[in-house]
């Protein structure tokens, strides 16, 4: 039950920045690509909460529990380290 309430927690908190960082970074193409960002913002988020819990719950009865939290996990690490190294001020 605890899970049910970080989860909306944790998606809130990163929500909540990102989309008006998304919304900031096209704003001077026009009203049309920020209108898609949000568009696409809303997909992808809806997409991997949809797919997510079934994607692991396979990867867990396929794989256990370690490896299917590091196969979910080193995507985002990936990610994570692209986005440092070619991160332009």
């Amino acid at each position: 039950i605890m899970s049910m309430v970080i989860m909306p927690s944790g998606l809130a908190a990163l929500f909540i920045p990102s989309l008006p960082l998304l919304q900031s970074e096209v704003r001077h193409l026009g009203s049309h690509a920020t209108e898609q960002v949000v568009q696409l913002f809303i997909a992808a988020m809806s997409l991997g909460e949809a797919i997510g819990p079934i994607l692991g719950g396979l990867l867990v009865a396929r794989l256990g529990f370690p490896w299917a939290s590091f196969f979910m996990g080193a995507p985002l690490i990936a990610v994570l380290i692209g986005s440092l190294v070619t991160y332009d001020r």
